[in-house]
């Protein structure tokens, strides 16, 4: 750990668990990079502390094979591996890191996600190269308004740089969009390296993690999805890829997917035409006062 370290654990409620924060800083110039990524090392660098709190030369307090460093002698009196190793057992620490039963969507490759989305979709495209981007929406179509979804221009950044991006709407959602809704979708047709995609999962194949991924970026080799079991997070709007209450859980498994049917959405999907001219099928859309005619018309055609 850089100097300055990890400085207060903080306990806080949510729901009915306990968080405990760990606040990290460093005092050294050029270390910040370290420090700032610290967030997603925490459970591997806790997993490995034991083995080097064990110390292979077996000394009593510290030395050069487990606790001393150019760093720590500063703290030098301070150091006592068997203290440490102790309180890490007492605390049962290694136990605590594990992620609940409910939110191994991946058995052993489910990690905590703690960054923003929008940052680490960013950060893992460019750890592994990777040139397709797979944007998920579900859930119902009552919020539903991809003119809110807040990484719009993302999707066109993406296919310009030459990744092939793909925004896969479940078959359920696509039903029940609006004219409306789906004209929405318009801009995104014919742009290059971008489909909309309708994915029908067949019921014998379906897993919980199909219904549940709302992203993943990947290249020939390697694939990182990410999941959240509050459906609103799949919703087509702002809010997608968040949720208030449940956790983003992160994976590089590849086997996660089984799309059985899909089918690329083209103009004439999203709106039919006859003879060149839009069709927009009409109902009670203007029931009510005349004087409110004009109004409704124009929503409806907006």
């Amino acid at each position: 750990m850089p100097r300055g370290g990890p400085h207060t654990c903080v306990q806080r409620k949510r729901n009915k668990s306990i968080v405990e924060s760990i606040l990290i800083y460093d005092k050294n110039s050029g270390g910040s990079g370290y420090a700032s990524q610290m967030g997603r090392m925490l459970g591997t660098l806790f997993n490995e502390i034991p083995k080097l709190l064990e110390c292979n030369a077996k000394c009593e307090k510290s030395c050069h094979q487990c606790l001393l460093s150019h760093d720590t002698r500063f703290n030098i009196d301070n150091l006592d591996r068997k203290k440490t190793l102790q309180y890490l057992q007492d605390i049962n620490l290694l136990n605590r890191l594990q992620i609940p039963k409910e939110y191994c969507f991946f058995d052993n490759d489910s990690h905590w996600e703690n960054l923003e989305i929008l940052e680490t979709i960013q950060k893992s495209i460019k750890d592994i190269s990777a040139d397709r981007v797979n944007i998920y929406f579900g859930g119902s179509a009552n919020n539903a308004d991809i003119s809110e979804f807040r990484y719009y221009d993302m999707l066109y950044r993406w296919a310009s740089e030459g990744k092939k991006v793909r925004i896969i709407i479940r078959e359920a959602l696509y039903n029940q969009l609006e004219v409306n809704q789906r004209i929405c979708l318009l801009p995104f047709i014919g742009v290059p390296n971008l489909e909309i995609i309708r994915q029908k999962l067949s019921n014998q194949n379906t897993s919980f993690n199909d219904e549940v991924i709302f992203c993943s970026v990947s290249n020939a080799s390697k694939r990182i999805s990410w999941v959240c079991s509050d459906g609103e997070s799949q919703t087509m709007n702002y809010n997608w890829g968040t949720s208030p209450e449940e956790p983003i859980i992160r994976s590089g498994a590849l086997d996660f997917n089984s799309i059985d049917i899909e089918s690329v959405i083209t103009h004439s999907d999203i709106i039919q035409t006859k003879n060149n001219h839009y069709l927009v099928e009409i109902k009670n859309d203007f029931d009510g006062p005349i004087k409110l005619f004009g109004e409704k018309f124009w929503l409806k055609i907006k």
